[in-house]
């Protein structure tokens, strides 16, 4: 299936470049471009995109909120934010407008397309440059032990947490772990419940604080 991509930035060289990207990978295409907040919506509401790569500085409401009003009127459309910003609080911000993730504007044109992709198909995308080093800049306490045996959760909660904290999507996980699309959404409600941890980059700091994850975002063996 070809994903339909909505461009926002005021940028016309910025949206141009990335453009030229999109139309080149298999499977997506550019539907329009925006440069404000409002325009955004209008298109959003007209086009019905699958993603919008949302800038945070843009003319009119701006980014955030144009987010959250995308989100609130189309929960299914997904808002993937692409930023020259490395703020903790912004991304926060921007993850609570309903974001499904967010990468530098300096990433690679392959990373790009890994986040575009990802987050089409329902799942999260945090850049690891940027993860990395809002961990370096705020490094978390490991509690005593570390490791599997101080979260006491079993074997299979460990694999499906280190697996969403990864950005698989539920469905990627069921087929890794060969096990049905319910039972991943079993344990992924008992892990909500049990740990507290409703988005994912707040998972994501709790693997690494619990030795699951290593600080480049992947398995430690």
């Amino acid at each position: 299936m070809t994903s339909r991509i909505l461009l926002v930035d005021e940028h016309t060289l910025f949206r141009a470049g990335v453009s030229r990207l999109l139309e080149a990978e298999p499977g997506l295409e550019v539907a329009g471009e925006a440069e404000t907040g409002e325009e955004a919506l209008e298109l959003a509401d007209a086009l019905r995109p699958d993603v919008v790569l949302m800038a945070i500085r843009i003319p009119g409401c701006g980014g955030i909120e144009a987010t959250r009003r995308l989100t609130e009127r189309h929960p299914r459309m997904r808002v993937l934010i692409v930023t020259g910003e490395t703020d903790r609080a912004l991304a926060r911000h921007a993850l609570e407008a309903g974001a499904s993730g967010f990468l530098q504007k300096r990433a690679s044109a392959t990373d790009l397309m890994n986040a575009i992709h990802t987050v089409a198909q329902g799942g999260m995308f945090l850049d690891p440059a940027m993860v990395l080093k809002w961990l370096r800049d705020n490094p978390m306490e490991t509690p005593p032990g570390g490791g599997h045996e101080a979260v006491g959760l079993t074997p299979r909660q460990v694999e499906v947490l280190q697996l969403i904290a990864e950005g698989y999507t539920s469905a990627q996980i069921a087929e890794r772990l060969f096990i049905s699309l319910r039972t991943v959404e079993y344990h992924r409600h008992n892990l909500s419940d049990r740990l507290r941890l409703r988005r994912r980059v707040d998972i994501v700091h709790y693997a690494i604080a619990h030795g699951l994850l290593d600080h480049d975002g992947h398995h430690p063996d």
